[in-house]
């Protein structure tokens, strides 16, 4: 049985004629659809036409708000209208509470507001206007109508207009009432709701098509990046057009009379056709004087008059909307001796333009195209596209070309994966230790050509650099941006080139064994949509239609350091994932390796079948994580087989081969030391200094090797302390971003001379201060329990208590007690052991977890020195 079955009295009553009380009366008593708080108890809406194609649209609702969020959405009344054609709506309401009063709108209250139209958004002639309604509180009942006239019809060869059925809550009884007289060609079209026929009625010379629905559920959303002819939601969809081919005669009669006393060649100061000249290398050189000459306002088509303006008009004032700039572009090919017509389009991603329904309503882009065996499409308001390149929300989308001999509508080209594409040549080079330097130089094509571009002509030179250097540490892991260099974006002679240089990139990193540059292949999937990306969701039902096929492909280049060879290269091979595929092929040449990454994301439309294999494969791709190649040091591979010799040798010879470089005798030091012999290893510390004074390295492992004794032991007998402070501070001096040297240093002031932790000799103080600056200035946090330790024995309970609340679970808890008892005394320890502590789960104090917890504690304060008293 229907929601609304309760008396409506409503149904059959003119607006506003309902005493407020009957009103109050009836529409509390309506059933409320469960789960909604908007009780939407009627909405009646017409469209009357009248001889000439003049609109008259008229809506009548009611609704009750049920909560205060709902108020809060439901508390303004407003309509959109064109000032160019459209009268200003009139807009009435009231209030009704529940004992039958009212609170009527004052029509002077509503506010006329622009609506930005576009994309990106700008104001455009289109306006709202919009009311509050007078005190409206939950529970209250709401009466309004809009009007809205035409003062000349929007087209008067046609016009299409699309009616949503449905709002965000259910509604229970709605009324779509289409009213036009016989002489105008009224045709209508349902969409997603077959069940949905109109009952036809002939009043004289009208005819009426009524549309009854009861208990409409709320608009759904659709499933995203579905095929343009899918409609997205239920609708009633209706032209006055007679057809398609009257639509383009009709506008174009209005083109070609703009045009009739137009002199491009001398309004443009056109060169002569030269004979032979290819047809796109003349569009192209007309279409970039038109674009000198001309700026795009970027008003869609329709947020405006249709009626074109004079093109001496428009360059009079340097510039004008996408139908002004492409009637200026029509006019310069024509004179050029070139066929070429303004074709209009409506972007996608939204539902296209429908064949059988002709009218102007639903376009909002205006390009050109030239006639002949291969049409060239051009887009007038691009900055950054050549002849032939269109948007990719206009590819595949229905375009209406205004000419007197159109017939139908023609589909726009699309692109393929091979006409997107971009490639990136990176060259890597290591550092002797640590992050080295990747340059990247990207070549973009087709849509990744136009967004570059467009980005670069768009963003001043500041905010390009912190965008580029964004980009670095998310595909490097750089620290620094080093050097970047960028095509002239209004160049469209070549494609665009962009060169950047990635400096302390962690994904190419070296150690004293060897190196490793880490290769996410994930990265390459970033252009496209998450729902393609992450596995799980609802399955598809539809087809997916993919924004931009693409191709992206990374090419590496690595020279091979000395002493460095691959340990293995990465497997070449080729992966289908679903409709997509992965290349990857590496090899060694001549001591640099190469190793390619192609990604081609696959056709354009994938079945719903085809759609779960592809976004299951590119989950499980991520899921795997980066390609990890690895080098390997000769000499470190012989001595960790137990080729000590051999190893040793090898250190010696590249010592030998580069007799300026620290690095080898870095390694050489590293290796004495791993094998007992610490005086060797100062020595070769030493050495590695003395070869190269600023090196961080030398002076960081000088330092270790000084903590060593002569027989290779930790701060052993003999050990030189204060020589290793002095050099792990030239270190930290020469390299503050290194957190090694100074993490090592922060150990050497923990301990005493004797090397034992916290003993005589410790410097508590500067300990305190390395660790701390490390966690502020570095975000390092591996000595954290180091750093509470030293809090502790230097009685800063504060700090510790601090310092505790970011530890994680039981650790932070145990510390949180010693703090405590430093700060408050041993009975608030116990008060916060028996609270509990989110982080640690809460636990009672009388449970085996709280008293670990608290032995755990009063061994920490024993080792701090500091008696836990009555703990």
């Amino acid at each position: 049985m229907p929601l609304a079955a309760a008396p409506e009295p409503w149904a059959d009553a003119a607006p506003f004629s309902l005493a407020p009380a009957e009103l109050a009366a009836a529409a509390t008593a309506m059933p409320v659809p469960p789960g909604a708080d908007v009780a939407v108890l009627w909405r009646d809406e017409t469209y009357r036409f009248d001889d000439a194609g003049r609109l008259r649209y008229r809506r009548h609702t009611i609704f009750r708000p049920l909560t205060p969020a709902a108020v809060e959405r439901w508390g303004t009344t407003e309509a959109a209208f064109s000032p160019w054609h459209q009268q200003r709506p009139r807009i009435r309401a009231r209030v009704v509470t529940a004992a039958g009063g009212e609170r009527r709108l004052d029509p002077a209250s509503a506010r006329l507001l622009a609506i930005a139209q576009g994309r990106p958004p700008v104001a455009g002639q289109r306006r709202l206007l919009r009311a509050s309604l007078p005190g409206l509180a939950a529970g209250e009942v709401v009466e309004e109508t809009v009007e809205v006239d035409d003062a000349a019809p929007y087209f008067a060869g046609g016009s299409v207009y699309h009616h949503q059925l449905g709002l965000s809550q259910p509604i229970l009884h709605a009324r779509l009432l289409l009213d036009s007289p016989t002489s105008l060609p009224l045709r209508y079209g349902v969409r997603l709701r077959p069940d949905l026929q109109p009952e036809r009625r002939l009043v004289g010379e009208r005819v009426q098509l009524l549309f009854d629905l009861r208990d409409l559920p709320p608009a759904a959303d659709p499933e995203p990046y579905l095929p343009p002819q899918l409609p997205r939601r239920p609708a009633v969809v209706f032209a006055t057009g007679e057809s398609w081919n009257a639509v383009a005669r009709a506008y174009a009669a209005r083109v070609e009379e703009r045009l009739q006393d137009f002199d491009a060649r001398r309004a443009l100061d056109l060169e002569p056709v030269v004979s032979g000249e290819k047809r796109e290398t003349r569009v192209a050189s007309i279409l970039a004087r038109v674009r000198r000459r001309l700026q795009p306002s970027g008003r869609p088509f329709g947020a405006a008059p249709l009626e074109p303006t004079a093109p001496a008009e428009i360059l009079s004032r340097g510039g004008g909307d996408g139908k002004d700039l492409a009637l200026v572009l029509v006019a310069a090919l024509r004179a050029a001796g070139m066929d070429a017509d303004l074709a209009l389009l409506a972007a996608g991603p939204g539902q296209d333009v429908e064949p059988r329904l002709p009218g102007l309503g639903r376009f909002d882009r205006v390009l050109v195209v030239t006639a002949g065996e291969r049409p060239l499409w051009i887009d007038p308001s691009g900055r950054v596209s050549r002849p032939g390149e269109i948007p990719l929300e206009l590819q595949g989308r229905q375009a209406l070309i205004v000419d007197a001999a159109t017939d139908g509508l023609v589909r726009t080209p699309q692109s393929s994966a091979q006409d997107n594409r971009m490639l990136a040549e990176r060259e890597v080079l290591f550092a002797d230790y640590g992050a080295g330097i990747v340059v990247e130089t990207s070549t973009y094509h087709g849509a990744f050509e136009r967004q570059q571009r467009a980005f670069a002509l768009a963003r001043d030179a500041a905010t390009r650099r912190a965008t580029y250097g964004a980009y670095a540490r998310a595909a490097f892991a750089a620290e620094e941006l080093g050097e970047v260099v960028e095509d002239d974006p209004v160049d469209l002679s070549h494609p665009f080139r962009l060169r950047l240089e990635a400096r302390a990139a962690g994904r190419a990193r070296s150690t004293l064994e060897g190196a490793s540059l880490t290769i996410p292949p994930a990265d390459l999937l970033g252009p496209l949509p998450a729902a393609l990306r992450q596995a799980g969701g609802a399955p598809r039902l539809a087809d997916f239609i993919l924004p931009m096929p693409y191709r992206s492909e990374w090419r590496y280049r690595v020279a091979l350091p000395a002493g460095l060879e691959p340990r293995r290269l990465p497997a070449s091979r080729r992966r289908q994932l679903g409709a997509a595929v992965l290349d990857q092929s590496w090899r060694l040449e001549d001591g640099v390796v190469i190793g390619e990454l192609r990604f081609d994301s696959g056709p354009r439309r994938l079945t719903p079948a085809r759609f779960e294999a592809t976004r299951t494969a590119l989950a499980a791709l991520i899921e795997e994580g980066p390609i990890r190649f690895e080098l390997e040091r000769r000499g470190a591979r012989e001595l960790a087989a137990g080729r000590v010799r051999q190893g040793i040798a090898e250190l010696r010879r590249l010592i030998a081969a580069e007799p300026g470089r620290s690095l080898h005798r870095v390694r050489l030091a590293r290796a004495l030391l791993d094998l007992g012999l610490g005086k060797a290893a100062r020595d070769a510390a030493r050495a590695a200094v003395a070869a190269e004074p600023d090196s961080a390295l030398a002076h960081q492992f000088l330092g270790v090797a000084l903590v060593h004794d002569e027989l290779g032991r930790r701060q052993g007998p003999g050990h030189d302390r204060d020589g290793a402070r002095r050099a792990l501070e030239r270190a930290r001096q020469l390299d503050p971003r290194n957190p090694n040297p100074r993490l090592e240093l922060a150990l050497l002031y923990l301990t005493g001379d004797e090397g034992v932790a916290f003993a005589p000799g410790a410097d508590l103080e500067r300990a305190i201060a390395e660790l701390a600056a490390l966690r502020r200035d570095l975000g390092e946090r591996r000595l954290d329990r180091q750093l509470l330790a030293a809090l502790l024995h230097a009685g800063r309970g504060d700090e510790l208590l601090a310092l505790a609340g970011q530890q994680p679970g039981g650790e932070g808890l145990r510390w949180r007690l010693v703090g405590r008892t430093l700060v408050d005394g041993p009975q608030a320890a116990l008060a916060e052991l028996a609270a509990g502590s989110p982080d640690a789960g809460s636990p009672d104090a009388g449970s085996p977890d709280a008293d670990s917890l608290l032995a755990a504690a009063v061994d920490l304060l024993a080792a701090g020195r500091r008696h836990a008293g009555g703990v």
